[in-house]
């Protein structure tokens, strides 16, 4: 699980957050972003949200073989800029916010 500076900034945006299974029996990962407190809402609320891959796979709501295809295809468009990305959440969540949102990631903040 990536819990690097880089991922989390690349998760602190509305289109990932949006999608963060509260109350699921699924289990989630935050990156927390005040002094531990003794509320789970205020936790939850002052909290980033760090999709797993298998969550980041779900938000494109396709089948296994169009995504791996999908994500075959960028890589290969891509070929030259992917190298700034360290793990596979990375990779799918830049993927994810291309192909559904129309954003790149600039190593800072996505446009």
């Amino acid at each position: 699980m990536d819990t690097s500076e880089q991922y989390v900034n690349m998760c602190d945006c509305e289109e990932v957050q949006g999608n963060e299974p509260r109350g699921s029996t699924s289990k989630n990962f935050y990156h927390r972003t005040i002094p531990l407190t003794d509320s789970v809402q205020d936790f939850l609320n002052a909290s980033i949200w760090l999709p797993r891959q298998d969550q980041i796979q779900e938000m494109f709501k396709l089948n296994m073989t169009e995504l791996i295809c999908g994500i075959h295809d960028w890589y290969c468009e891509e070929s030259g800029g992917l190298e700034e990305f360290d793990s596979m959440e990375q990779l799918l969540l830049a993927f994810y916010m291309e192909k559904v949102h129309h954003k790149q990631w600039n190593r800072e903040e996505w446009e």
